[in-house]
Parts: C-alpha cells; sequence; structure tokens
C-alpha cells in the first residue's frame, strides 16, 4: 500500500519543531511626516481676522502644505514599497518631489499673505521648497530600475539579440 508522506516539510506535517517568528512591519510614514500637518492649523486659525483676501490666500496656502504632507506620506510609502522588493522599477509618479514643490508654492502664499513682496514670498518659498526636497531625497539615492530588465527591453526590444560586449 502506498504512504501518505509528512514530514516537517510538507503541508500537512508537523511545525511545531521550528516555529518562525512573525516579522515585524515598520510604518514607513513616521513621526517626521505626520509633523508637517502642523503648520496648515495655525495659518488657518490665523488667517480668520484678515479679511476676505488674508482669508483665501491663508485657505489656499493650508490646502497646498496639507496637501504636500499627504503627497509625502505617500512618497514615503512608495519608497518603502521599492526598498522591501529585490525586483522593482522605481515610482512613476515622483511623489516626494511634488510634495516639495506644493511646500514652496504654500510657504510662499503663507509669506504673501503676510508680507505682500513679491521678492520675500519667491524667497521664502524656493528656500522651503530646496529644503524640503533636500530633506526627503536624501535617503533615496537615484537607482533607477533595480534588477529588473523594463530598461533592457525598452532600449533593446530583441534582447537576445543584444551586443555581447554589453
Amino acid at each position: 500500500m502506498a504512504k501518505r508522506y509528512g514530514g516537517k516539510f510538507s503541508q500537512d506535517g508537523d511545525t511545531a519543531q521550528s516555529p518562525r517568528a512573525k516579522r515585524v512591519e515598520v510604518d514607513p510614514v513616521g513621526a517626521r511626516a505626520n509633523v508637517l500637518f502642523i503648520p496648515a492649523i495655525p495659518l488657518v486659525f490665523m488667517s480668520l481676522n484678515d479679511g476676505a483676501q488674508g482669508l483665501a490666500l491663508g485657505l489656499v496656502a493650508a490646502g497646498f502644505l496639507t496637501s504636500a504632507a499627504l503627497m509625502l506620506r505617500e512618497g514615503l510609502k512608495a519608497e518603502a514599497a521599492y526598498v522591501a522588493r529585490k525586483v522593482a522599477e522605481r515610482p512613476a509618479l515622483p511623489r516626494k518631489m511634488i510634495a516639495s514643490a506644493l511646500t514652496g508654492i504654500g510657504v510662499s502664499l503663507a509669506a504673501y499673505k503676510n508680507d505682500p513682496s513679491i521678492a520675500a514670498a519667491v524667497i521664502f518659498g524656493l528656500a522651503a521648497a530646496y529644503m524640503c526636497l533636500r530633506s526627503a531625497l536624501i535617503r533615496f539615492p537615484p537607482r533607477g530600475w533595480k534588477g529588473s530588465t523594463a530598461f533592457k527591453r525598452i532600449v533593446w526590444p530583441e534582447w537576445s539579440k543584444r551586443p555581447k560586449n554589453i
């Protein structure tokens, strides 16, 4: 008679001999990304007594700052998913760069609301965008495609007939 196989490596086998600990997943969005939601709150409350133009500029600036914080959160999640995979293509949408641009626009609108000079608003906006871009991209070197052959398929559609020296 045939005997059913069962061991520690089979599907119905005894797994009590080698229990594996569950892998701990760390949330890629930490407190640093959550802190970026805070500047929009005082901006809204401070612009309530500034009249119609001040209120509109304050609310639009707070909207840009909040959307920048949300975009940065999504960028950090995309980076964590990229780093976790062995073979991956880089994200199609540069969320961190968009977040830094939105931060620069939000800060420049907030500066223009407080002091209506274009030069000061542009300087503050560019400085904020540069600092946000610099801090967001410092951990994520431009690797391009990691272990994927997508670039090779684009450059050489017939990958089997590729040049031998490359």
